[in-house]
């Protein structure tokens, strides 16, 4: 399987297809690609949606709740959605799901003619799973590794830098000595 590179170039993944009754009907190729912040953010935002979503529908089934605890409930409800993120807790468990990995190989594949619910069928598949995860990981673990590896360098010319700059220092210092030493 290739590699992500530097530049952020995605990784091929070929998915099996199969038809409502379990039938294999082919394959899906697609370009997983590093996400970007900005996909981040929306990968949480969904999540948060999707579980006020959740609790308003589990709401409206109660029968036996008052107006005020309902609203009391979609008050914690908000305030725990507020801290939900794709990659800890509750919302990597919510992601696990066929919709969220779903959701997450449609928004790593910048160019794709399905939805994430047409994905979803896809990602019911252990095949299509383990490939999804391996290629996943694989494009976001690279790109960090890319950019763990630039800032790394970054810091170790700052060191150089600051190492010469002492090393002058010192030589200036025995340069005062041997100075004094002559007088």
């Amino acid at each position: 399987m290739a590699k992500s590179n530097l530049s952020g170039a995605g990784i091929p993944i070929v998915l099996e297809d199969y038809n409502e009754d379990g039938e294999h009907v082919g394959e899906l190729s697609l370009t997983v690609t590093p996400l970007t912040d900005r996909d981040i953010d929306h990968l949480d935002e969904w999540l948060r949606v999707m579980y006020l979503r959740a609790v308003r529908k589990s709401l409206r089934e109660e029968e036996d709740i008052t107006e005020a605890e309902r609203a009391a409930e979609l008050s914690l409800a908000h305030a725990a959605a507020a801290t939900l993120s794709w990659m800890s807790g509750r919302g990597a468990t919510m992601m696990a799901t066929p919709r969220g990995i779903a959701k997450l190989l449609h928004t790593h594949c910048r160019v794709i003619d399905r939805t994430p619910e047409e994905l979803r069928m896809l990602c019911l598949h252990p095949v299509n799973i383990d490939r999804i995860n391996e290629v996943v990981s694989q494009v976001n673990i690279s790109n960090f590794k890319s950019e763990k590896l630039a800032a790394l360098a970054v810091k170790r010319e700052a060191e150089e830098q600051r190492n010469k700059e002492l090393g002058k220092s010192k030589q200036r210092k025995r340069k005062r000595r041997k100075k004094k030493k002559r007088k």
